[in-house]
């Protein structure tokens, strides 16, 4: 380059862009020629802000379809979701749907479990996968068969309600690396919250090509999530009655039984155990009252169901 100029793109007096102009041998810009220049450059500056704002409003209306598109999947499921006798199956028929209507490769719920040792740790609930990228491998990191551990970057930001919403290399190397074996190549997890307490997680993995999910997107799947929170509460809530309800049974039936028998003692075993299965206990015991020659009360033990 011998000679050159330089025209600046001024949008509303904000310099967007510079128009540069050079030449392999000494040349003179006349006064004319910069002023056309110039009219170019303005020219130019007004139709590169349109075409950007029309490529911001395509992309907001994409989004706003990819939400509309969750949203109508979240609708279709959840009158069917929250009367499913089977709380697994229509978590499943919910990640399929999602799985669609975002175009993810995968689709899973994960649920946070204790370990052996009290550590927390992730096992997978229900998963869907696009055919052609169905989770074979069996790695003792992944919780897909047993119990794993959290990432713990993960699990401190989903404690907090937080997203995970990246491209795989842009995650640390201890993540990248696992995600890496299931040719994962963008992840989407949103938290579940059951009562207020971190139940475990949605997630959503694209292997076909990186991409950032918008913000719409995420509130529409922050909805799948809570429609999944929904469904574990019920879920638990039909446990307990269902507890109650045998506890209640055990108790009428063995009154009955220790009433009409000639010894409370005789049916006492037999209540011991109804009792204990119904609660779920391992053990269950019956203790009597007594006065020792002193006057101390002391309590022993009669029965024992295990």
């Amino acid at each position: 380059v011998v000679s050159f100029v330089d025209v600046p793109l001024l949008r509303n007096g904000k310099l967007t862009g510079v128009l540069w102009f050079n030449c392999r041998s000494a040349h003179h810009w006349a006064e004319n020629e910069i002023s056309i220049l110039v009219d170019v450059a303005g020219q130019l500056a007004i139709v590169l802000a349109n075409a950007r704002a029309r490529e911001h409003r395509a992309r907001a209306e994409l989004d706003l379809r990819k939400r509309d598109a969750i949203l109508e999947a979240v609708s279709r499921s959840a009158e069917g979701f929250l009367s499913h006798p089977s709380v697994d199956e229509a978590m499943a028929d919910l990640m399929h749907v999602l799985g669609d209507a975002t175009g993810a490769s995968r689709a899973y719920v994960f649920e946070n479990v204790v370990g052996d040792d009290s550590a927390p740790l992730a096992t997978r609930r229900v998963d869907w996968s696009k055919p052609g990228w169905e989770t074979t491998v069996d790695d003792p990191r992944f919780g897909h068969v047993h119990p794993a551990p959290h990432f713990p970057r993960w699990a401190e930001l989903m404690e907090r309600g937080e997203v995970i919403n990246s491209i795989l290399r842009d995650l640390p190397a201890d993540e990248r690396e696992i995600l890496a074996v299931v040719e994962c190549l963008s992840i989407m997890v949103v938290p579940v919250f059951v009562e207020a307490a971190w139940w475990g997680f949605i997630g959503f993995e694209d292997c076909e090509r990186e991409r950032d999910w918008s913000s719409a997107e995420i509130d529409a799947l922050r909805a799948a999530a809570g429609l999944v929170a929904a469904a574990i509460g019920r879920e638990r809530a039909e446990r307990d009655l269902r507890g109650r309800d045998a506890i209640l049974e055990a108790v009428s039936h063995g009154a009955r039984a220790l009433v009409a028998a000639p010894s409370w003692r005789e049916t006492a075993p037999r209540f011991l155990q109804e009792l204990g299965e119904a609660s779920g206990a391992s053990r269950t015991y019956l203790f009597e009252n007594g006065v020792r020659e002193d006057g101390r009360r002391v309590a022993s033990q009669r029965f024992e169901w295990a």
